[in-house]
């Protein structure tokens, strides 16, 4: 039996603002050789709210988060003196901000879909939270964007296949330009399409998904309109506005398509 892990949003977000940056958590990390050993971690991730002043737009949202980072400190002991782990020799790192509750980083490789609809690597190395294991496992996390009086809710996923050391960033918000005339549903199409070879008629179901949104067919649009409307109608917090509704939106998306390859190729 596959076992699923779904951790909201929210708590997510919570349990990252929860921790300063210079705190320590109790973690249990997981070495490239097997290896586990408990303690406290510092600063696991930066994501926390940032402010337009804060934000390098020359940064991918990742390094800003330090996601990437080359090392981590670390102590066995609560009250002994931190030592630097190098980043590349941990696997996975668990963390246990809650009693009762963990939450897993997986080192991983990052892939995105280019202008063209292409997967390619980014070359990049990061430890991920992952949100939900199964069949195809689930990374992502929250963020808030001020500037001035306003705000914007963003999010960051990603789908992996177990085996893989690689993930896929279907939205790329990093790589947003005029250029990129793919529709979001397209490439999360493109993005299931590369990791689900494996199973020809979740192939055939991706492939007619993506032909019809290409060709703007008209039952497609009626369809994802429908399927819009019925999430805003069943999440009406997360509908309040444009930028709520969008980040939300991909994460269900995202969420449901995992959902219908596990259904369809067991």
């Amino acid at each position: 039996m596959i076992k699923k892990i779904t951790l909201i949003a929210a708590f997510l977000f919570f349990s990252i603002q929860l921790h300063a940056q210079n705190d320590y958590v109790s973690c249990t990390i997981i070495r490239e050789n097997g290896t586990r050993t408990k303690g406290f971690i510092q600063n696991l991730v930066s994501t926390k709210t940032k402010r337009l002043e804060d934000y390098d737009a020359f940064k991918s949202w990742e390094k800003i988060f330090n996601l990437d980072r080359k090392n981590f400190i670390f102590k066995s002991v609560e009250n002994t003196e931190p030592i630097s782990i190098p980043a590349d020799s941990l696997k996975s790192i668990v963390i246990y901000p809650e009693i009762n509750d963990s939450l897993v980083y997986d080192k991983v490789f990052t892939k995105t879909i280019n202008i063209k609809n292409n997967v390619v690597d980014l070359e990049k190395r990061l430890f991920l939270p992952l949100l939900r294991k199964g069949k195809l496992d689930f990374y992502g996390f929250y963020f808030t964007k001020y500037e001035g009086s306003s705000k914007s809710d963003e999010f960051m996923g990603y789908i992996k296949r177990p085996e893989d050391n690689f993930v896929i960033k279907p939205f790329d918000i990093n790589r947003l330009n005029i250029f990129n005339v793919w529709t979001l549903e397209e490439r999360i199409y493109t993005a299931f399409l590369t990791l689900t070879k494996d199973c020809d008629v979740y192939q055939a179901y991706m492939t007619d998904k993506i032909a019809k949104a290409k060709k703007n067919d008209k039952n497609y649009k009626k369809e994802s309109k429908e399927e819009l409307r019925k999430y805003m109608v069943e999440n009406p917090d997360n509908s309040s506005d444009l930028n709520a509704l969008t980040s939300h939106y991909v994460e269900y998306l995202l969420t449901n398509y995992i959902k219908q390859y596990e259904n369809m190729c067991k």
